[in-house]
């Protein structure tokens, strides 16, 4: 996504962005961490906003501590095609237009360390979208039921990060909570929230995203989630951060049932231990190894509770 102020004034601007996903390759979702390959899907999509946006400075008075809100009309396609395993009856969605309403506020108040991690303060914000689709007819598999909501649709999420010192510790030491939350109405995969694993370092925008330690990248499609994560961060050396964290997560997820597909309310507690540390070159490297005792994944037809994971990084500032 990229948003772009198009006037000059510094507090109030008219906003134009652009947001787009075209992958050359067809995905699928995962029901108890089993690819669904007969329902896999070439799934794009491209839409263009314009409104308004307030944006003020806040402290500690950092480049990247502002309070933005932005209210914009975002219009676009939807377009779908099968992939190789699709199944020969799947009803595939309809291609259709489009458009939402978009409301965004960020604050961020934090103070960052050398490597851009939250050191002390506070960020928070929240995003309320509405979606309508021009055409928009029944799709999926005729055996598991024709879907037939989502051509207008709800979507709530908020997220809060506090950072602060450890009582009777030295300023090495960081404490992180953290705290994410969304619920919708009549989402379905095109429109639902998404939880996999990633990495909240950086700027306010990536504070927010929803991070399920040991998860596939966008794994679970949800209609509603909450998600809270406490971290421990120690420097040993300079440039190096020590990091261990607790999540605690509930999502309504996907499951196999009797009758085919089902949808019920899961746990996802989870432990990571990992660091972060400056490279040379102006390079930044991101380690960190999960437990998530929730998580299910399908093995020889059985499912089995509890996954584990890994998320490597390295980035370089230019």
């Amino acid at each position: 996504r990229c948003d772009v102020a198009v006037s000059e004034n510094k507090v109030v601007a008219a906003l134009a962005s652009f947001d787009s996903l075209t992958l050359p390759w067809a995905r699928s979702e995962y029901v108890q961490g089993e690819r669904q390959r007969s329902e896999e899907l070439e799934w794009n999509q491209a839409r263009l906003g314009v409104g308004l946006a307030a944006h003020g400075r806040i402290g500690p008075g950092a480049i990247d501590n502002v309070l933005d809100v932005a209210l914009t009309i975002e219009t676009g396609n939807l377009w779908f095609d099968e992939g190789d395993h699709t199944d020969p009856a799947f009803v595939r969605p309809t291609n259709t237009f489009e458009y939402r309403g978009h409301l965004r506020v960020r604050a961020d108040a934090l103070v960052r360390n050398i490597v851009e991690l939250p050191h002390r303060g506070w960020s928070a914000g929240a995003d309320g979208v509405w979606g309508r689709r021009g055409k928009w007819e029944p799709w999926g598999l005729p055996s598991e039921g024709l879907e037939t909501g989502g051509d207008s649709w709800l979507a709530g999420s908020a997220f809060a990060v506090v950072a602060t010192g450890v009582p009777g510790l030295s300023e090495r030491t960081t404490l992180v909570a953290s705290a994410h939350a969304g619920t919708g109405s009549d989402l379905d995969r095109f429109s639902a929230f998404r939880l996999g694993s990633g990495s909240t370092w950086g700027d306010f925008e990536t504070l927010s995203r929803v991070i399920l330690p040991a998860a596939g990248v966008d794994e679970i499609a949800t209609a509603r989630y909450a998600t809270v994560d406490l971290e421990l961060r120690y420097e040993p050396i300079f440039f190096l951060y020590l990091q261990l964290k607790g999540t605690l997560a509930w999502a309504d997820v996907p499951v196999h049932g009797a009758s085919g597909i089902e949808t019920r309310p899961g746990s996802f507690p989870a432990v990571t231990a990992g660091f972060t540390t400056g490279l040379p070159w102006n390079l930044s490297m991101e380690f960190a190894a999960s437990r998530n005792f929730g998580l299910e994944q399908t093995v020889d037809g059985r499912v089995e509770k509890g996954r584990s994971g890994f998320f490597v990084s390295v980035t370089k500032e230019f």
